[in-house]
């Protein structure tokens, strides 16, 4: 297999991988909204949007120094994880 059908095949699995969670994603959130009710569910996304603000700074590119270490040299990669 060569670079070109490499890069296509890891393309093209990254964007099914992306579009099933982002259908999951939106059929959970439906069926939590349901199951929770209105204030609660307020409460709930509320939650989770005060949480994600702290998950970006936690970041901090993090996962791209991860993945360009371990590309180098695989064997770092138990010690980084």
């Amino acid at each position: 297999m060569n670079a070109v059908q490499r890069i296509a095949k890891n393309t093209t699995a990254l964007f099914a991988a992306q579009f099933v969670v982002s259908i999951l994603s939106l059929v959970l959130s439906i069926f939590i909204a349901r199951s929770l009710g209105d204030v609660t569910f307020g409460k709930y996304s509320f939650a989770l949007a005060f949480t994600a603000i702290f998950a970006v700074f936690s970041d901090l590119g993090y996962n791209t120094l991860l993945i360009r270490e371990v590309a180098r040299n695989k064997s770092v990669a138990s010690r980084c994880l």
